[in-house]
């Protein structure tokens, strides 16, 4: 992968770039918006996304007059501050937390979606996973009973599944961290030959091909890129949002602190990885991750096929990125 082709790959991130902008007109209205479920926890994928639906919003001069996240809000109770009956246009988060694999998020989710039947509500590009069919089918009650409600979908799988349980308004687009490209200028190490092995250690995490194995001893997760002050942070910012939930006054300005914090974690986390020739990876935002910096990479999927279908969905077309 010394010579891989940077021009196939360039114009196939200016085309995943191109095909987001479609979500303005799905959005509409921008009067009154309502950006919901932003992550505040270390996850970089979650960060990744959060940084380019707001690079998203600013680029269209879309101006949510709200930003919630989940660690600040009721866990009963779908009303959200702020928001108008009727009028605002409530974005969610995008990612892979559809389905029944992270039950905290998407809780939220059908709570706001129940709450509020007459406003617009757009889902943010997702992975859709449900282990069980009991689950999606009560899923599908809440969510067919939304008149206005337009679901984005990052694979094919989601995208049939979706339109046949979910919504009528299915759109299949790329993840939101692509509209941060270029994120960064690729810096040559010359006689580098280090891989980083970016790989799952969670519910997720699939088998290893076997070609990888001998490296077991090199392989990170997410966690082994953070430093002590960077769990402090979050700690912090996670406690804030706690006395937000439980007094419902937002006493402290914890979205300008995470906000601050995220983009110097995402620029110190893009040195890391520019430090090495490619990357080897089971995390999906691993392998787009290098996709924003113009890096080569091997993507490994996941449990249940997420990699695998966003892969071909899209990052086949890069020209730097294999599957195994």
């Amino acid at each position: 992968m010394s010579n891989y082709p940077l021009d196939v790959h360039r114009e196939a991130m200016l085309g995943f770039k191109k095909k987001l902008c479609e979500i303005v007109g799905v959005i509409g209205d921008y009067e009154s918006v309502a950006y919901l479920d932003y992550p505040i926890h270390l996850n970089t994928g979650d960060l990744l996304i959060m940084r380019g639906t707001e690079a998203f919003f600013s680029h269209f001069g879309i101006k949510p007059k709200i930003r919630k996240s989940v660690a600040a809000q009721s866990r009963m109770d779908g009303k959200v501050e702020g928001i108008i009956e009727g009028s605002t246009t409530i974005v969610f988060h995008g990612g892979g937390n559809l389905g029944d694999l992270y039950p905290l998020h998407d809780n939220f989710r059908k709570l706001v979606i129940k709450r509020y039947p007459n406003n617009k509500i757009v889902i943010l590009p997702q992975t859709i996973h449900f282990s069980s069919e009991k689950n999606l089918e009560s899923a599908s009650e809440i969510y067919r009973t939304h008149s206005n409600l337009h679901l984005c979908v990052r694979d094919r799988v989601s995208f049939e599944l979706a339109s046949k349980y979910l919504s009528e308004n299915v759109y299949l687009m790329p993840d939101m961290a692509h509209f941060l490209w270029p994120l960064a200028v690729p810096r040559v190490h010359e006689g580098s030959l280090k891989t980083l092995f970016l790989m799952r250690g969670d519910k997720e995490s699939a088998e290893i091909p076997i070609e990888f194995r001998a490296e077991e001893s090199s392989f990170l997760d997410w966690d082994g890129l953070r430093s002590g002050g960077d769990v402090f942070i979050e700690t912090l910012c996670k406690k804030l949002c706690t006395i937000e939930r439980i007094s419902n006054v937002p006493l402290f300005p914890v979205t300008r602190i995470w906000y601050s914090f995220v983009e110097n974690f995402i620029a110190r986390q893009a040195k890391e990885f520019l430090q090495h020739r490619r990357v080897v990876t089971s995390r999906l935002h691993g392998h787009i991750f290098a996709t924003l910096l113009d890096m080569p990479s091997t993507v490994i999927d996941n449990s249940y096929g997420k990699n695998r279908a966003y892969y071909e969905a899209w990052t086949s077309a890069c020209g730097i990125a294999e599957l195994r």
